[in-house]
């Protein structure tokens, strides 16, 4: 890192910083961003289009309730962001990460009015979607402390059930599904699920939450573990109702959920035996390989004792927050049973629509940011257009898709992040009148990072292997500064250089200063207006507007005459330089 350090004292990237820091490129964290966004967004490379017609009917819906909202609040809306602004958010948004040059291209030379809606049908269609929303979901069941083997487990299992095409076991052809995986299927399969790790990733789920072991010679009665945190780990993904404080007390905030829902729920998951032992190893990370199975002689019963904050002792057997039973004999297991309980539920669609709302605008549906945490402390203010999308959400048999579909399709989505007085106070942000902005996630930034910086000239199996060494190496890092392990993203305020110091300089630098890299890419396009277009494509996915290419000539000019500028080396050091301030900005850490 120290040899790029020492370039960063050169004048040319002193000017250049300048440069950025008075066009709204300064780099700060999101919280400062999000209060300058009304100058920040400013200088935009084209005007704003017209948003285009969509027929979808639930794009329809959607923005004819959100619009209402508006009117009733008195909010004129942000303006529709850029086409540049909109390849960026929609490629970070389904793919976890920037689009490229040629991708950018590609949008561009399509019809204005068509262009957006062919775009966001590309990304679905792509198998970056599928390894993405693996890898986004796997975090929320397993957290980012998992065991990496662990880990890849469950991405692969994910992968399969997100994918909408399979492989044949008897050919090994690969196929289209005759439908897509459903959310119901899946959540169906994680919470049932059977057999080895190593063969089965979804066991995983809930061999990640088992909880503590039950005492010594009681794991009959009472069955292995104590099952406490998979039980708030379910109700709190899949119906976003938060009950792990009702473990030891009745809700202080929700009347409705009392200790003995906590504890009913539990008790559907005392027939689940471990299997495996420690000794029984993985070779390729010295990992125990485990298990899930049903067991009918624990717990048989059918009964958990707990006690209360006063010491009073109660009995719960197998019963649903509606008051629905498991009964001894049932030609359905516990975890049958509570999956299509859960499914049924009325919150489970609701749930998942709110999480997918919350992922692409920043918040969800509720007057809290927490978009699984349901409940009478935490109002929906749209409370018509969660009903309105959890039941379409249903009729298309849960297809993830498909709500995706209608989310990046609609108005609000396409709004830019400029704020105006009607809607810039943090109690508007439930309003939807503007893009948020969100903070990357560790896992885009590096994607992002690696996108901008390292793919470029190199053949396939080299990249994707330095692409898996640096991945794990560096999300370590990231983690600390941009997330916590139980997935939940915290606010960064600091910088992109900040956040490449935690991890290897030296890899970014190489990769940089590399013939076949960005800097010589943006190189080859031969006038430095070309390149300084080309870097500015490479990493914050838009072309300079006329003002930055002139001010950021103006600003080198000092150094033009103290040089020699019929050298190459002065002009491929600047572009690095110019790199380097471009990925060192609040508008590339940023999704806006």
């Amino acid at each position: 890192m120290a040899k790029r350090m020492r370039t960063f004292s050169s004048a040319r990237l002193l000017a250049i910083a300048a440069v950025l820091s008075l066009i709204g490129l300064v780099a700060s964290g999101p919280a400062e961003a999000q209060q300058s966004s009304k100058t920040a967004s400013t200088s935009k490379a084209a005007p704003a289009p017209e948003l285009p017609i969509v027929s979808i009917p639930q794009v329809m819906r959607i923005n004819e309730l959100i619009e209402q909202k508006w009117k009733d609040n008195e909010i004129r809306p942000a303006e529709i962001c850029s086409d540049y602004e909109f390849i960026r958010r929609a490629t970070l948004d389904i793919l976890g990460r920037i689009a490229t040059p040629e991708e950018i291209a590609q949008f561009m030379r399509e019809a204005p009015q068509s262009r957006r809606a062919s775009l966001i049908d590309r990304l679905l269609a792509s198998e970056e979607y599928v390894d993405n929303w693996a890898t986004i979901w796997t975090t929320w069941l397993l957290t980012r402390s998992a065991n990496p083997l662990n880990r890849d487990q469950m991405q692969v299992w994910l992968a399969e059930q997100f994918s909408d095409s399979y492989v044949d076991p008897e050919t090994g052809q690969i196929k289209k599904k005759a439908e897509p995986t459903g959310w119901d299927d899946i959540v169906r399969g994680l919470i049932t699920a059977k057999g080895m790790n190593n063969e089965n990733g979804a066991v995983n789920f809930i061999l990640q939450h088992l909880g503590e072991p039950t005492p010594r010679g009681q794991e009959i009665k009472d069955g292995m573990f104590d099952f406490v945190p998979i039980t708030s780990r379910i109700t709190r993904i899949f119906l976003g109702i938060q009950i792990q404080c009702t473990q030891c007390h009745d809700h202080p905030f929700n009347p409705e959920w009392k200790q003995k829902h906590f504890w009913g729920m539990n008790t559907f998951l005392r027939q689940v035996r471990r299997i495996g032992t420690p000794a029984r190893r993985n070779n390729r990370m010295n990992v125990p390989i485990f298990g899930l199975q049903d067991d009918e002689s624990l717990n048989k019963e059918n009964m958990i004792y707990f006690e209360n904050r006063k010491a009073v002792g109660f009995m719960r057997r197998s019963e649903y927050l509606d008051g629905s039973q498991w009964k001894v004999g049932s030609n359905k297991t516990r975890r049958e049973a509570l999956a299509e309980f859960i499914i049924n539920d009325p919150f489970f669609a609701k749930a998942y629509v709110n999480r997918m709302w919350a992922h692409f605008f920043g918040r969800g549906l509720t007057v809290n940011k927490e978009f699984d945490d349901f409940g009478q402390h935490n109002e929906v203010v749209h409370p018509e257009l969660l009903e309105y999308l959890a039941e379409e959400f249903r009729k298309v048999n849960y297809d993830h898709r498909e709500l995706i579909r209608w989310i990046c399709n609609s108005k609000p989505y396409n709004l830019a992040c400029t704020a105006n007085e009607t809607n810039e106070k943090k109690e508007d942000e439930v309003f939807f009148s503007r893009m948020l902005l969100k903070s990357m996630s560790p896992e885009q930034l590096f994607e992002s990072i690696w996108v901008s910086t390292y793919a470029y000239g190199q053949e396939k199996a080299t990249v994707d292997e330095t692409r898996r060494d640096l991945r794990e190496r560096w999300l370590n890092q990231l983690v600390v500064s941009f997330g916590d392990d139980e997935g939940n993203e915290q606010t960064f305020n600091g910088t992109v250089i900040q956040a490449l110091m935690l991890m290897n300089g030296n890899d970014i630098n190489a990769a940089i200063e590399s013939k076949d890299g960005p800097v010589a890419a943006a190189m080859a396009k031969g006038s430095w207006p070309a390149v300084v277009d080309h870097l500015f494509l490479i990493v914050l996915n838009r072309k300079p507007t006329t003002a930055e290419q002139k001010q950021i000539f103006e600003d080198i000019k000092p150094v033009l005459i103290r040089e020699d500028t019929r050298r190459p080396e002065f002009w491929r050091k600047a572009a690095q330089d110019l790199f380097w301030a471009l990925l060192n900005s609040s508008e590339f850490i940023l999704n806006h």
